[in-house]
């Protein structure tokens, strides 16, 4: 989802400015539909986890907020969005972008506990803790995968021949449709792709409480032969 968020992050105000036609005044309002995700993901993170478990949480919570934020490009691009002219405009835009990342934050907490999950999982193979490698991995990757989507956007409006100068009456349609796909289409085949992958994530909530049973179990049994041996 970073990959495509990083190719959002460069192209999307060159979309609203150039195929939406937004005002500065209308620009800032994107910061603000932002904001209210973050008061809530707590909350609901732990609800849905509690009715969905960590992996269908992601999967679901990743097609729905996806589906928002990318459909007014993608509509605009088929020609089913209202005109930059029309009242309703503003409000479709921006609603569709408030309910898509409402819940957005939940992803990455939800992913976060299951790094830990995993770390319980390693220990249990290994007899090592490796939450440190995990975490750092974790790290390194939120980095690439957004500075890789960066990447394919500034490649993408060289591929559609984005002018230096441009002005929204003279940009080709193609051009137009080149930023819409960037932001509607792509989006969405980047995310559910991503999906695919975390389909393959088998720890489950009951097989994680096996775990740290288990874990406890051999804690607790080497805790009292380190009591019973002191200096060994």
């Amino acid at each position: 989802m970073l990959v495509s968020g990083g190719i959002l992050a460069v192209v999307s105000t060159y979309t609203f400015i150039y195929c939406f036609e937004l005002s500065t005044e209308e620009l800032a309002i994107q910061r603000f539909v932002l904001l209210p995700g973050i008061f809530i993901a707590l909350p609901l993170a732990a609800w849905l986890t509690r009715k969905l478990d960590k992996k269908l949480t992601i999967i679901y919570t990743c097609i729905v907020c996806a589906t928002l934020v990318a459909l007014p490009y993608s509509l605009r691009l088929i020609g089913w969005f209202p005109d930059n002219d029309s009242g309703w405009m503003l409000w479709m835009l921006f609603g569709s972008l408030f309910l898509g990342f409402l819940a957005l934050p939940v992803v990455p907490i939800v992913i976060d506990s299951q790094l830990a999950d995993i770390a319980d999982d390693h220990e249990h193979r290994t007899g090592r803790r490796s939450e440190g490698v995990i975490f750092s991995i974790r790290t390194f990757a939120l980095k690439a995968t957004a500075g890789f989507g960066g990447l394919v956007g500034a490649f993408g409006l060289e591929y559609i021949n984005f002018p230096e100068n441009a002005s929204a009456a003279t940009l080709t349609p193609e051009t137009i449709n080149g930023l819409l796909f960037m932001s509607g289409p792509l989006y969405w085949i980047i995310v559910f792709t991503g999906m695919l992958f975390m389909g393959m994530y088998q720890l489950n909530e009951k097989r994680h409480k096996e775990i740290m049973t288990e874990l406890r179990i051999r804690r607790a049994a080497r805790d009292s032969g380190e009591s019973l041996n002191p200096a060994g």
